[in-house]
């Protein structure tokens, strides 16, 4: 199964917010790892905003392996950004395994480019590692506001009953990305980065 399949099973859906589980428990339905586990911890939100980490267990010598993803999101972050950055983890699910970092070396590298500067002068692994992990950010919104629900928004605030704020609110969402799904542009900006 691809995101967009992912996408496409919520994109009918109107009411607001789109819960985490629900997500994930679609995503386990159909078969992409055995188990889930989302857990909170406290950090600094200036250090770290979640992480995702995969691994496989055996019930026996002989066995089928389980995939089990933990996600694990900053508990010092607003609601509306724990959704954010859980949704991103879960997306992080789809990746294939060359834009996985699969070393604590790897993982080094990825944690400075991300908590670092970003410049156009970076070149290599670690940049791609980077630029995947922000574009997760946006892969993950058609999740959290599918096209149905984005269409009704858009007709409650151009009738006058919503603005972009209560529409986060009900989301359960940041602002800023409520304003960018909700603009005119957003429709093939989503199409360019949701690819097979």
């Amino acid at each position: 199964m691809s995101l967009i399949k992912l996408i496409e099973h919520f994109e009918q859906v109107e009411e607001l917010p789109i819960e985490i589980d629900e997500i994930r428990e679609v995503i386990l339905d159909l078969g992409m790892q055995d188990v889930i586990k989302i857990a909170g911890k406290p950090a600094d939100p200036a250090k770290i905003w979640g992480a995702f980490y995969q691994y496989t267990t055996h019930a026996g010598v002989y066995a089928q392996p389980d995939f089990h993803t933990l996600i694990v999101y900053n508990e010092n972050l607003p609601v509306p950004w724990q959704r954010v950055v859980c949704c991103k983890e879960l997306v992080h699910i789809f990746d294939r395994a060359e834009e996985r970092t699969s070393s604590v070396d790897a993982v080094a590298a990825l944690t400075t480019k991300l908590l670092g500067p970003m410049s156009s002068d970076d070149f290599g692994y670690d940049d791609i590692m980077a630029l995947k992990d922000k574009t997760a950010l946006y892969e993950c919104l058609p999740l959290l506001m599918p096209q149905a629900a984005r269409i009704k928004a858009k007709v409650a605030i151009e009738e006058g009953r919503h603005t972009v704020e209560s529409i986060a609110e009900k989301a359960s969402l940041p602002v800023p990305f409520v304003a960018l799904i909700l603009s005119d542009a957003w429709p093939s900006l989503s199409a360019s980065f949701l690819t097979d």
